[in-house]
């Protein structure tokens, strides 16, 4: 199988220890920022040198903390830091507006570490070298650690490529990433919903795709990445103008993968490696207008089949008029794409008064 077997093993638990310097988990991993925002509680601007508890504002060896419920504006272009940290603390809270100019760290960014952060952009570049975490430590170290970004225009880009370099929700925490415009790009595996192994941690991870947004994976995508501790992980797919882009897409025990479709119809999953399947999968076509006689969720370009089924949605579940196959082949010769087909004898008589209730299959 693939990676998300090793998952609950040694690899991860050594990576675990590598990140915390191998010591676990409430005690692990301090930070001490060297600059802080003391801006009086106030809002302002990054480039704000006064805002700054050095005087002036972040360079690319400083460890940055916003932690006093201030929103900082980011759009002035070639800020840099070597880490930054929304809410670094239990009990804190600190936001960031990006709406523009561009913002690299060379090491990590973390938006929710054990207090409550919120990172809203609507334009411009934001780069972490190395790591990406949102919602990264709740109970078993903090009361909160809540994360939430919102990726409405302009770009993200993570660079690390170790397996540990992207998560949503992590070690207890807490992690929603909402992506409606722009693009997000990782160079390394996407984990969502991953507790090391060292902690035993449940977490609870969200990535909502909508609108015109991008996610571009390069590498795999893990719905529900968790450890030792089985944490909460959702994929959600609004409508069909929406990209996302995976070399494999794996989905665990606890993963939950939904599409609610528009009236075009869903966007698929493009993967060109392996698909493995687990977890649950939620439909909702009440929306729908369109009288495709397919709809492709899960388009595989390459040439490996498909691991697996859903738990709660075996080869033939029916979702309306639509039955569910494995083996669907969407013209490129290879029978490993996941869609929802109308059988041969229903073609063309689609009724869409069939949809009004909405598609949703569990395992009791």
């Amino acid at each position: 199988m693939l990676e998300h077997r090793l998952v609950a093993g040694s690899t991860l638990l050594a990576a675990a220890l590598m990140l915390t310097g191998g010591v676990s988990p409430a005690s692990a991993d301090t930070y001490t920022p060297t600059v802080l925002w003391d801006n009086g509680g106030a809002d302002g601007n990054f480039d704000l040198d006064a805002a700054w508890s050095t005087g002036i504002e972040p360079g690319s060896s400083d460890l940055v903390a916003i932690n006093n419920g201030a929103t900082v504006t980011i759009d002035q272009a070639g800020e840099v830091v070597d880490r930054i940290r929304l809410a670094s603390n239990d009990g804190d809270s600190g936001y960031v507006m990006m709406t523009g100019g561009s913002l690299t760290a060379g090491t990590e960014v973390r938006v929710g570490d054990e207090g409550t952060g919120t990172w809203t952009q609507t334009g411009g570049d934001l780069v972490s070298n190395n790591v990406f975490w949102i919602g990264a430590r709740g109970p078993g170290y903090s009361a909160s650690g809540v994360g939430v970004f919102n990726l409405e225009g302009g770009t993200v880009t993570v660079n690390g490529t170790s397996s540990t370099a992207m998560r949503i929700g992590r070690a207890g925490g807490t992690g929603t990433l909402n992506i409606s415009g722009g693009t997000w790009t990782t160079a390394g595996q996407f984990n969502i919903s991953a507790s090391p192994a060292a902690t035993g941690l449940p977490s609870t991870g969200t990535v909502n795709l909508s609108g015109t947004g991008t996610l571009d994976v390069n590498s795999t995508f893990i719905n529900d990445a968790s450890g030792s501790s089985p944490g909460e992980a959702l994929l959600s797919i609004l409508g069909s103008n929406a990209t996302m882009t995976v070399s494999n897409y794996v989905q665990n025990t606890e993963g939950t993968l939904s599409f609610i479709a528009d009236a075009l119809g869903v966007s698929p999953i493009q993967v060109s490696g392996t698909t493995d399947l687990e977890g649950d999968l939620l439909i909702d076509l009440n929306a729908l207008a369109s009288s495709a006689s397919v709809i492709t969720l899960i388009d595989n370009s390459g040439a490996n089949p498909v691991v697996g089924e859903f738990a709660n949605a075996p080869e033939g579940t029916m979702f309306g008029a639509y039955t569910l196959t494995y083996l669907y082949d969407s013209g490129d010769g290879v029978a490993n794409d996941v869609a929802l087909v109308i059988p041969e004898p229903m073609t063309g008589m689609l009724c869409l008064a069939g949809f009004a209730a909405l598609c949703r299959r569990r395992v009791s």
